[in-house]
């Protein structure tokens, strides 16, 4: 029986323990974890208004970005993130990222079928800013049952194409 090999670990530019907090905004409640104060003095986080990263809280995949609040850079965390890690505010988390291009797109594989597929939705989508992209790669991805995401797909090419 052949021995398997271990999967190489991604070296992580940056890493961190912080604490997990929670932000009350009138009716609207969420989470965040903070840059460590000796990361946001130094550059890149420095002179930057936000920067999309890559990476892991705790043991689970996240790709977002650290946005600017009085000074300090923060994360905003799921609840389907914090629901994954078992994670609630007060506790603290280990966080480990890359930073990614402010461009980066990550496309749901429904999504990348359709604009190898449809060159005028891939035009189409060509002239969409990266937040947008990142916006509607979201609604698809979120989409627990395949019937939701071929729908949203569908009304993504209308609302692009500007068709019925």
């Amino acid at each position: 029986m052949a021995k398997r090999q271990p999967q190489p670990q991604p070296q992580w530019q940056y890493a961190f323990e912080g604490r997990i907090v929670q932000h009350d905004l009138g009716n609207y409640r969420y989470s965040v974890i903070f840059l460590p104060e000796d990361l946001n003095s130094q550059e890149p986080f420095s002179h930057n208004k936000r920067l999309r990263f890559k990476g892991i809280i705790g043991a689970h995949p996240v790709s977002a970005a650290w946005q600017p609040v009085r000074g300090r850079l923060y994360c905003m965390l799921s609840k389907a993130l914090l629901a994954k890690t078992r994670y609630r505010p007060g506790d603290l988390a280990l966080v480990r990222f890359n930073l990614e291009s402010l461009d980066a797109v990550d496309l749901p594989e429904i999504l990348q079928v359709a604009l190898a597929d449809d060159k005028k939705l891939a035009a189409a989508w060509k002239t969409l800013t990266a937040g947008k992209q990142r916006g509607y790669a979201h609604m698809l991805r979120i989409a627990k049952r395949p019937e939701t995401q071929i729908k949203r797909l569908v009304e993504l090419r209308a609302q692009l194409l500007n068709s019925p």
